[in-house]
């Protein structure tokens, strides 16, 4: 996994180096950051529990949908022209379950931030890989703070709402 965040990270610090608009760039990491990044299984972390009551069509349609919002939360942190570099604090591999996490400080122009990704193992295509399930930035679990807001969502106005409420807030690129 840390060798996965080094190469990822590099091609998105040239992707912001590059960009010219927020839209561009955001489209361009979406595309390095699936790469790496196990929507699916980011997504069951998020809803938890209520991910195995959802039926396999509002599944992929959550994915689709939590899929936006990450990389728009994930990009919106990131101005187009700016650069960073991003250092790597540290990997951990917890032999008590199949996971990983990989440290690393992003440097920015003016500030900095820690942004740690948590792994898993993935089987695709009948190899196993590993793929970040969650990302904590500066010791806030993006799964863990979303999990809270859409449990409320969902017991208060059901899952259409809580994935119009998604996409209406990814689309705000």
């Amino acid at each position: 996994p840390v060798e996965q965040v080094k190469a990822t990270t590099s091609r998105l610090a040239s992707i912001a180096k590059e960009a010219t608009t927020q839209a561009v760039m955001t489209e361009k990491m979406e595309a390095v950051m699936a790469e790496v990044i196990d929507f699916k299984g980011f997504s069951a972390r998020t809803l938890k529990g209520a991910w195995a009551r959802l039926k396999p069509a509002q599944q992929t349609r959550f994915e689709g949908a939590f899929r936006g919002l990450v990389m728009t939360t994930y990009a919106r942190r990131f101005k187009p022209g700016a650069t960073f570099r991003v250092t790597v604090r540290g990997e951990t591999v917890f032999t008590d379950a199949p996971q990983a996490t990989v440290k690393t400080t992003i440097h920015g122009e003016k500030a900095a931030a820690d942004v740690d990704y948590l792994f898993a193992p993935v089987t695709q295509g009948g190899a196993v890989t590993w793929r970040a399930v969650d990302i904590v930035v500066d010791e806030v679990s993006m799964a863990r703070n979303w999990r809270r807001q859409f449990k409320r969502i969902l017991k208060r106005d059901g899952f259409d709402v809580l994935v119009q409420k998604i996409e209406k807030k990814a689309a705000k690129r």
